[in-house]
């Protein structure tokens, strides 16, 4: 797809379809230029036909064809605009704009008419902006023309062939089809070279970048597992000699050593678990939305189960798309806001169920949460750490978030996942 320049996207807009700006740089270069070549043309023609028509009012065949021209032009800026297909248009004004320059000549001097050089003009366009078949044809078309007005003109037919305008205008006509039908055809050749030999050496750059993230993500994995023998080891015999320490002096120390005690088995658990996340998240083959959704879900029944809620999922997203690579962090911070959700639901909700759906629609992540307790009053709980967690994530992610608390309490997430497809991995 084509990144429209925003300088120029209104005018564009006006006088192009959307889908021949956007299809590829070759058609929209192609559209710029002969719109904006026609569209000078057209306002020109315009000043002329006025001019002309105040000049000669009597001249009615003449100032009809200049009317027919308008008309012509009328209908390619029109075929421009709605049209998919940038041919069709420039295909329509190279041809129908002939009879009229055959029928100007006619008029006004034969061999000797101006219009003679707008044919040659029409063979170029044709064979540039359309195809080289398409400018042959126009070509045939015009010999053919020249042909009839070399046979049914006052023209002196005793004069040598050699010597008389007819020859001058049916050779500069062949002429111009065979020297610009050869430019375009190597033009078109070197064009394709280029473009094989831009796509290997993506292709080629492609290769090393995956090269360079598989080892990159190897060095992760390993990373991540040292972390985890060295930190995540000695955290959890931090933990468990807490738990053992508070569980042998029981009720002989006082209060506040207990609430010392506790605080450290809370502190090493919560940091347990934040070290589990993040070294989950480092994992290449975890950063996918299939392997997050299993992630929060396996979570969610730990903690609600404690609870006695019950933990409802739904995952509404395909293989193919479920699959793809996501940014590390783009991951850590949904999973960061589920279990935010999550837990504020297990500590103040007293539901019986608690509902989790994952779907991707367009470009868009849609996460719904919802649980069936007692709810809360949001303006009542506007200053609440829980929620402005929330509310923060959900804008460094970009997204949109929906609530209703009032019973029930529910939360949608509306998060863009499109810029954080990690697209060079595998």
């Amino acid at each position: 797809m084509v990144t429209i320049p925003r300088s120029i996207n209104g005018i564009n807009r006006w006088f192009i379809n959307n889908n021949i700006l956007t299809k590829d740089i070759p058609t929209y270069k192609k559209s710029i230029i002969a719109t904006y070549s026609t569209l000078i043309i057209y306002l020109l023609f315009i000043v002329y036909a006025v001019y002309f028509y105040i000049e000669n009012p009597w001249s009615d065949v003449k100032n009809i064809n200049n009317g027919v021209a308008l008309v012509i032009f009328n209908i390619y800026f029109a075929l421009m605009r709605f049209s998919k297909n940038v041919n069709i248009p420039l295909a329509f004004i190279n041809l129908t704009i002939l009879p009229v320059l055959y029928k100007s000549i006619i008029e006004s001097g034969g061999y000797y008419s101006s219009d003679l050089g707008w044919i040659l003009f029409t063979i170029i366009t044709s064979n540039v902006f359309v195809t080289r078949w398409f400018g042959l044809l126009v070509t045939f078309i015009s010999c053919m023309f020249l042909s009839w007005l070399y046979f049914f003109s006052d023209l002196d037919l005793s004069q040598p062939f050699t010597q008389n305008q007819y020859f001058s205008w049916l050779f500069l006509t062949i002429l111009t089809e065979s020297v610009i039908s050869a430019f375009t055809h190597f033009l078109d050749k070197a064009n394709h070279r280029i473009l094989r030999l831009s796509e290997e050496r993506i292709e080629e750059l492609d290769r090393e970048v995956k090269k360079i993230t598989q080892r990159y993500s190897a060095l992760r994995t390993e990373l991540g597992r040292d972390f985890h023998d060295e930190m995540g080891n000695k955290l959890a015999t931090i933990k468990l000699m807490s738990e053992s320490l508070y569980r042998r002096l029981g009720d002989k120390v006082d209060q506040d050593i207990n609430h010392d005690l506790t605080e450290i088995m809370n502190n090493s658990q919560n940091l347990l678990d934040g070290t589990r996340d993040f070294l989950w998240s480092i994992d290449w083959n975890n950063n996918t939305l299939n392997e997050l959704y299993y992630y929060i879900c396996d979570f969610s029944e730990n903690i609600l189960f404690k609870g006695n809620i019950q933990f409802i999922p739904k995952f509404n997203i395909n293989e193919a798309e479920a699959s793809h690579i996501y940014s590390p962090n783009f991951l850590r911070q949904i999973l960061f806001l589920c279990k935010e959700v999550v837990t504020n639901s297990y500590k103040h909700s007293n539901a019986s169920e608690f509902h989790f759906e994952m779907e991707l629609k367009s470009s868009d992540l849609i996460l719904k949460l919802s649980d069936n307790g007692s709810g809360f009053n949001l303006k009542e709980k506007t200053n609440s750490h829980g929620l402005k967690n929330i509310a923060h994530r959900v804008s460094k992610l970009g997204g949109e978030m929906q609530t209703q608390t009032h019973n029930a309490c529910e939360y949608q997430f509306k998060i863009p996942v499109s810029s954080n497809v990690f697209t060079y991995f595998g």
